[in-house]
């Protein structure tokens, strides 16, 4: 890939690799993007790192299994105190006690967060793959999606993108099991194409997005029938006389492709055809800049920023480590400009620090108080909610 720096007034548009040890202000500011908040001794562990053995180091995997949320309130009669209720049939008599439990299990995770990008990227992908737990009350299958973002956070997108197809948190969200042949529903191919995957891009005429048209969701979501929950294995199973049977064709944006008679893994082929799309990789690479750097991106910042990222992204299968490499060590995200400014559009993330930083001192991990997942996280709400001030 090709750097060239152009200087303009936001600054240098260069993803040329950030050479030379960090130092303690530069170190700040990778800490600060890619943790909640970054302690002064985690600063100056990271402060004599060049930028790519810093970014090793926050993309390296945590040793053993993420361990399962434990029953915190004697409340809960099937789950005692310290016993994990993860592999318990959902009981909804305990319904308030397994998602106390299940908040305090992520909270807890943020709080005692390692030098690691994970817990950032699990964050990242909740925003962009939602699921809300006043929509999917059962707290097993909201488990089993929290683990599936902790597993992939960054690992490789399309096969997120598989995965979260068929979760069973996912597919209760969006009404993924009541799909079925001759009664199609539209909700998750529609947020497949429009939110998880290439985006609508510019409206052309009614019913045609740029990137996909209504007959494309339509074609889609026939796809997608035949998958159900099952609450008694949190899992999610395939029912081949409930899935639509006919030709799947898709529009000219996608070449015509045809889908057929391929049963439970025609949506391994519709992730396929989405991913062939450089719109794809463009789109996810946007929302991380977003995330990381900054929430505004004009022309400048598209041509030289985003679609180099896209091409090594697409180069790169859509695995995320060497996307994040060079966008996290780029001498663009160092730029100055950049360090202690807002990315407002996810303002909410700094009151998550400053909350977690005051909580601390005050409250065993073990027992945070409910207000703070009443009215400061809402983890299962897509963090825009709680934006203020957008212009």
């Amino acid at each position: 890939m090709e750097n060239t720096e152009v200087q303009l007034k936001s600054g240098i548009l260069s993803l040329t690799p950030k050479n030379g040890e960090l130092g303690f202000t530069n170190a700040k500011h990778l800490l600060n993007r890619c943790l909640f908040g970054a302690r002064k001794s985690e600063i100056e562990f990271i402060q004599n790192k060049t930028a790519e053995e810093a970014i090793d180091y926050l993309l390296l995997e945590p040793i053993g299994e993420l361990p399962p949320p434990l029953g915190i309130k004697k409340s809960d009669e099937e789950t005692p105190v310290s016993e994990t209720w993860v592999n318990t049939k959902y009981n909804s008599k305990y319904s308030s006690e397994r998602k106390y439990s299940y908040n305090n299990w992520w909270i807890r995770r943020l709080l005692d967060q390692d030098i690691s990008l994970k817990e950032k990227m699990v964050l990242f992908w909740h925003n962009h793959f939602v699921i809300e737990d006043d929509v999917v009350s059962n707290t097993n299958f909201n488990y089993r999606y929290n683990k599936l973002l902790y597993n992939q956070a960054f690992g490789n997108f399309k096969t997120l993108a598989e995965e979260m197809t068929v979760n069973v948190g996912m597919l209760k969200y969006l009404d993924g099991d009541d799909n079925k042949t001759g009664a199609a529903n539209e909700n998750y191919a529609r947020e497949l194409f429009e939110l998880f995957t290439i985006g609508k891009g510019p409206l052309i005429e009614e019913g045609n997005y740029t990137n996909y048209t209504e007959h494309d969701i339509r074609e889609a979501a026939k796809i997608l029938t035949g998958w159900r929950t099952n609450s008694d294995t949190d899992t999610t199973y395939f029912t081949p006389s409930r899935h639509d049977e006919s030709d799947k064709v898709f529009s000219d944006i996608y070449n015509n492709f045809t889908i057929s008679n391929e049963g439970k893994n025609e949506y391994k082929s519709l992730i396929q055809i989405i991913f062939l799309q450089k719109e794809t990789a463009r789109h996810l690479v946007r929302k991380l800049y977003r995330w990381f750097v900054y929430y505004r991106i004009d022309e400048n910042i598209e041509i030289n920023i985003i679609e180099p990222l896209a091409t090594l992204f697409v180069d790169n299968n859509f695995e995320l480590k060497p996307l994040l490499k060079a966008l996290l060590g780029s001498e663009h995200f160092f730029e100055e400009n950049y360090q202690g400014s807002m990315n407002i559009k996810y303002i909410s993330q700094s009151f998550l620090l400053v909350h977690l930083s005051l909580l601390v001192s005050r409250y065993n991990h073990h027992n945070l108080p409910q207000v703070l997942f009443r009215d400061l996280l809402q983890l299962h709400k897509p963090f825009e909610q709680l934006l203020v001030g957008l212009g």
